[in-house]
């Protein structure tokens, strides 16, 4: 019996700092507990698409360094957006295609015709994963009229921060 409750006693102490780590994660366990998952910054997430960009069209250094900084503006744009508060919904999203557009056009200058084709091509294959059987996309706002949009409105003013809405 005491062998047991050292044993249990170790194994909670070895476990706390695990425990305390889910806390700063958001994602569902098994037990279904939720818990946060660290905000990327955006070197990160600019990373992970210049990374993904370059698997798919296989960028030189040149090509890499280039688009790497073109992603990290564009995500640094991106929270500036998100993180004025005084914009409406409608104002965000036409800011946000301006950025994307930006970013878009400055990709496709650094990649030659035959990276461009087949990024595109990727891109196709991807968009096409995210489509229903009745051939409408899968997305969460896809439909952003009438309710929709009062109630994305509200929780934009309500909302300390722009990162509870997705990606518009």
């Amino acid at each position: 019996m005491n062998i047991a409750k050292n044993f249990l006693a170790i194994a909670l102490l070895i476990s706390l700092p695990a425990l305390k780590a889910q806390n700063d994660t958001k994602l569902t366990t098994a037990a279904g507990q939720r818990v946060k998952i660290p905000k990327k910054t955006p070197e990160q997430r600019a990373k992970i698409l210049t990374d993904t960009l370059s698997s798919v069209v296989n960028l030189s250094a040149d090509q890499y360094e280039k688009a790497y900084t073109s992603n990290v503006k564009f995500f640094i744009q991106k929270e500036s957006v998100k993180g004025n508060k005084n914009s409406g919904l409608d104002e965000i999203k036409e800011k946000m295609k301006e950025i994307s557009k930006t970013r878009k056009s400055e990709i496709a200058g650094i990649l030659t015709q035959e990276q461009s084709e087949k990024w595109t091509e990727w891109k196709k294959v991807r968009k096409a994963k995210n489509v229903n059987k009745n051939g409408e996309i899968k997305t969460k706002y896809k439909n952003t009229t009438g309710e929709l949009k009062s109630k994305y409105e509200s929780k934009l003013k309500d909302s300390s921060s722009l990162d509870d809405i997705d990606d518009m």
